[in-house]
């Protein structure tokens, strides 16, 4: 693994950020977290103009392995898991995936 990418989290905040950035210019929000054992979830939301919370579209965790450098996002809907996407840090194009499956995902909402 590049020396740089050493930090911790650093692939989570890679993707964490991305995500952000390009959900917020859809319209949507972004809510993340970790849990008790450490795996960080995230959830995309729809919010009515009082803020609370109408829809949850897309929900996912990120099961990033940051020394291998590699690792899964795996998404849920209200029945369960429904899609994985594997993301290898040495493999840009994987990262680029996660990110217009997501699009791909929100746009079947609008």
């Amino acid at each position: 693994m590049k020396e740089g990418l050493k930090v911790a989290g650093a692939i989570e905040q890679l993707l964490q950020t991305q995500l952000e950035k390009m959900v917020y210019e859809m319209r949507y929000d972004f809510l993340h977290e970790k849990n008790d054992e450490g795996e960080m979830l995230c959830q995309i939301v729809t919010r009515d103009d009082s803020g609370d919370i109408l829809a949850t579209p897309l929900s996912f965790q990120l099961d990033i392995n940051e020394d291998a450098g590699k690792g899964e996002v795996i998404f849920y809907h209200s029945s369960g898991e429904f899609h994985r996407e594997r993301v290898d840090i040495a493999q840009t194009e994987t990262i680029l995936n996660v990110i217009r499956f997501v699009q791909n995902r929100l746009r079947l909402n609008e």
